[in-house]
Formats: C-alpha cells, sequence, structure tokens
C-alpha cells in the first residue's frame, strides 16, 4: 500500500476525533497533515493551502459543529479546484450540500465503525484520479525561470521538514554543475566557450544545491544520456561536467543511488522530488538549457510518474545487465572513462 498524504479538514471542537482518524489512518500506513504537522511560522490560511495542495486526499470531517462553518464549502472546493480527491467523513451528520455530492462516508458518531474507512478506499480514489483527474500546473517559458523554480519547489518542501528522493532524467542532471562559488573556476570550465551571467550562476548553484539536500537525505534515482554533446560550450565543459557529476556520485553510498546511462539524446527533461514535485521540460534550446517546464506538486499525478520513472530506469539496468546495487559504481566508472 503506497504511503499516500490525506490532508484532515476539521472543526476545532472537533480534534479528540481528528486525532482519532489520523490515528487510524497512521495504521494503515498513510501519511496524515493535520495542525500538528502543519509548518510551523505561517499563516493558518497559507498552511491549509500548501498541506491540500501536496495532498493526495482531502478528507474533511463533517460533524454537527462543522456543517455550521463556511470553511467546510470553501475548503471543498479548494481542493477540487486543484483536482485533489475529496472523501468526506460524516460523523453522526447526514451529509449536506456538496459532501453529499461527493457521497461522503458516514461513520457512528461514537466511531465505532471507523474501521469502515479502509486503506483499499483511499488506493482506489487515488488510483480512479490518476486515470481521470487533470494535474493543476504551473508553465514556464524560460531557462533561467525553470532554474530558479526547481530551487523553490525543492526549499519548500525542506521548509515542510520533509525530503524527497529525486529523481532525473536529463543530459547530466543537476549534479553536474558546480557546488562552488560563482566566481570559482569550475565555473568558467562548467560554461566553456558561453559565458554565463554571474546572476545565472547562482540559480544554477541554488538549483544543485536544493535538490542535493534532498539527495543527501532520501537518495537519488538518475538517468544520464552520455550521447549528448555541449557544441555551444566545447569539449572541455562537457568533461567538467562529467567530473563534477562522478564527484557528486563518489560522495553518495551505494544504496542510496539508482543510476542507469543511455547514448540518446532526451526528448525531454523530467525532475521528480518524492512523490511532492514534478517538472517536465520539452524543449531544449540550442545550448541554453530547458524551455517550457510544467511544474505541478498534484500527488496523484507525481506518485504515478514516480512508479513509471522507476520502471524505467530498472528497465534500462536490465538491458544493461547491472544490478540497482551495483549501478553508482558502474556509472563512476563510464563517466571517467568518458572523461579519459
Amino acid at each position: 500500500m503506497e504511503s499516500y498524504r490525506i490532508f484532515i479538514s476539521y472543526s476545532h471542537e472537533d480534534y479528540d476525533t481528528a486525532k482519532a482518524v489520523s490515528d487510524h489512518l497512521e495504521k494503515l500506513k498513510f501519511r496524515p497533515i493535520w495542525d500538528p504537522n502543519l509548518p510551523k511560522g505561517l499563516p493558518f490560511s497559507d498552511q491549509i493551502k500548501l498541506g491540500i495542495a501536496y495532498a493526495h486526499v482531502f478528507l474533511p470531517i463533517i460533524t454537527k459543529s462543522a456543517n455550521d462553518r463556511p470553511w467546510v464549502q470553501q475548503e471543498i472546493g479548494y481542493a477540487m479546484g486543484l483536482n485533489v480527491p475529496v472523501l468526506p467523513l460524516a460523523i453522526g451528520v447526514t451529509p449536506v450540500g456538496m459532501t453529499k455530492e461527493l457521497q461522503a462516508l458516514i461513520i457512528e458518531a461514537d466511531l465505532s465503525d471507523l474501521k469502515r474507512l479502509t486503506g483499499n478506499q483511499i488506493e482506489t480514489l487515488v488510483s480512479e484520479a490518476q486515470l481521470n483527474s487533470s494535474a493543476t500546473c504551473r508553465t514556464v517559458q524560460f531557462a533561467e525561470d525553470r532554474t530558479r523554480m526547481l530551487a523553490d519547489y525543492a526549499n519548500r518542501i525542506l521548509t515542510l521538514n520533509e525530503a524527497g528522493c529525486v529523481r532525473q532524467r536529463a543530459a547530466l542532471t543537476s549534479f553536474s554543475i558546480p557546488d562552488r562559488p560563482i566566481d570559482h573556476p569550475d565555473w568558467a570550465a562548467f560554461a566553456g566557450d558561453d559565458p554565463l551571467a554571474p546572476a545565472f550562476r547562482q540559480l544554477l548553484r541554488d538549483e544543485r544545491r536544493a535538490l542535493q539536500k534532498h539527495a543527501r537525505k532520501a537518495g537519488c534515482h538518475l538517468m544520464i544520456n552520455l550521447g549528448f554533446d555541449f557544441p555551444k560550450q566545447g569539449a572541455n565543459s562537457r568533461k567538467t561536467r562529467l567530473r563534477t557529476l562522478a564527484e557528486f556520485l563518489e560522495s553518495m553510498p551505494d544504496d542510496t543511488v539508482r543510476i542507469a546511462i543511455r547514448r540518446a539524446d532526451a526528448a525531454h527533461n523530467i525532475v521528480l522530488v518524492g512523490d511532492w514535485l514534478l517538472a517536465e521540460s520539452m524543449a531544449p534550446g540550442t545550448g541554453s538549457g530547458w524551455l517550457q517546464t510544467a511544474f505541478t506538486t498534484h500527488g496523484t499525478t507525481v506518485s504515478k510518474r514516480q512508479r513509471e520513472f522507476d520502471e524505467d530506469l530498472i528497465g534500462m539496468l536490465d538491458e544493461a545487465g547491472v544490478s540497482p546495487e551495483q549501478s553508482r559504481a558502474w556509472a563512476i566508472g563510464e563517466l571517467k572513462s568518458e572523461i579519459g
């Protein structure tokens, strides 16, 4: 069973009920999100919006006290606007309004039948959403905006005290970007014959460092492309990027890295951070980075793409005759062979 995030919305008069529901969800191996787990220091409405946006399922607890409050319909409407699956839990009351239309699960007031809320129900709800829902996305045009947003989204997840495995399908991935001050000689070698403005260097470094924090905590799964040339930057730039990536991989334990290699140009670039974030670019620039990048935090979509990514990665390793556990050492050898 997947460990989906379930956002619990409730009236504060129903704290004990919400706690019981949260405990029940934890026993089912899900990750409940509610007041005690929300980040501190944000305005409360922002906390709620952030929690709903990252949730796989929105679960409002409907009671007599909650039925009289307008926030119930407002939060349900917000979740539906984001295409987050909604499962109302009606505790000792008859559903009304949107909760009735959404086919609320009716539970006795004493929670004696709370076991009716099952893992299979939530799994089915998420599966249906993956088949039928459209993810809400934010799209940016230029490479600089993509880089800035990757760092911003990745850092936002870290502020939730969460970290996700970094999955990336790219030429040499974000870990080929120097993690050095922007005036370090590595940056001149990285840029080669196409000098990068200091502001873009800093954005790229921010991207590397944000994703690296996740990788250090939760590992990384990478699909890299050694068939990718850098004609605008020159051969030395390519070698610098290969060396930087190899150094990063050498700093990571075997059990935190899964990496496959291909030697054909990629049609697109994908970055996933756990089941929190998907960024997909479909238009490579001419040596200037990726264009037209779509970002989504839609939980059900990100989880689906995460599984698809891992299936592709395992398939590539099988074709190469390399086990996942051996892939880090194997990839480092391949990179050093390319560097010469």
